[in-house]
């Protein structure tokens, strides 16, 4: 009875664990490599549940998938912390919405439970193939939820991505499932020669995806270096988040970041924080005309992001 209850104890917790490590691939930290390795011992905890209910097929999934989003999007809650009326909601965004995202990972494992996966390379072809679907509906369902995908463990190597304008993000991301879940091949019971075959044709495609992508950021800089004719300055204010919930005046705050970009009679092009002015519309505008004319010249650009209302609809 106590070895049935620490085998199922293990059941849960492994897939849980592998989705959290795997979160350590994303941005900031960018350790994808460990892909190589959670991804194949997922693949293998789906084979040894496989067997049982397809109840357990997709809690293995959905385990996995929760431990995944519960250590990437817990971020959340540290915007629900600066009114209190939002302080409730913070147990749905930590526990809740990873849980709801994790139900595409059950669901892709679900589904492969109906496919008679073994450890063979179809197999895991399906299986990656399962989930990059999978993903892609999570992408799309309920207004959309991309983020986390596991494409976007190159995000700090872009020599990577650019293959991205080939074939697209959800293209390259079942590309990148694929080439996580490989290193399951040397679970196979298959020989010596057709592991190095395949392994050599692994590098052979990073290789030229990684060349490919230095020609094109070489190529693209080539072209693009340009002698800069004005300054830049970014503004970037130390303001408190509660300054965004008062009914200040909209003039003081354009007046206070007129203080800090101390403009000179040079060229320059002034970067304002994107909503920084929150309690007017871009056709309202004109009414701190004069503000900005009495201290800002021709020789002077500003870039600021600022809401417009048209037809009923609020764009950014």
């Amino acid at each position: 009875m106590k070895k049935k209850l620490n085998n199922q104890f293990l059941f849960y917790l492994i897939p849980l664990l592998l989705g959290v490590i795997t979160s350590f691939s994303l941005p900031p930290y960018n350790l994808f490599f460990f892909n190589f390795f959670t991804f194949p011992l997922f693949f293998i905890c789906f084979i040894y549940n496989f067997k049982k209910k397809k109840t357990v097929c997709f809690i293995t999934g959905w385990l996995f998938g929760f431990g995944y989003f519960i250590s990437n999007i817990y971020w959340i809650t540290n915007s629900l912390t600066f009114e209190e009326i939002f302080k409730p909601l913070i147990p749905i965004a930590l526990f809740i919405i990873p849980l709801f995202l994790g139900l595409f990972y059950g669901l892709a494992t679900y589904v492969c439970s109906f496919f008679k996966l073994a450890k063979d390379y179809s197999s895991v072809l399906l299986f990656a193939l399962l989930i990059s679907i999978f993903e892609y509906l999570r992408g799309v369902i309920l207004g959309g939820f991309p983020w986390n995908l596991t494409a976007y463990s190159w995000t700090y190597y872009i020599d990577f991505l650019q293959i991205l304008k080939l074939i697209g993000t959800y293209s390259f991301n079942l590309i990148t499932i694929t080439l996580f879940l490989m290193p399951t091949v040397f679970f196979f019971k298959k020989s010596l020669k057709s592991k190095i075959i395949l392994a050599f044709s692994i590098l052979f495609f990073v290789g030229i995806n990684f060349y490919y992508g230095k020609y094109v950021i070489n190529r693209n800089y080539s072209a693009q270096i340009v002698k800069l004719e004005s300054k830049i300055k970014i503004v970037s204010p130390r303001i408190e988040i509660d300054r965004f919930f008062k009914s200040e005046d909209v003039s003081e705050i354009i007046y206070d970041l007129i203080k800090l970009s101390d403009p000179k009679p040079e060229n320059t092009v002034f970067i304002f924080p994107e909503g920084i002015i929150s309690d007017i519309f871009l056709e309202n505008f004109d009414v701190h005309q004069k503000l900005f004319s009495d201290n800002f010249s021709k020789k002077h650009k500003i870039i600021l992001g600022i809401n417009s209302f048209e037809n009923s609809k609020i764009y950014n």
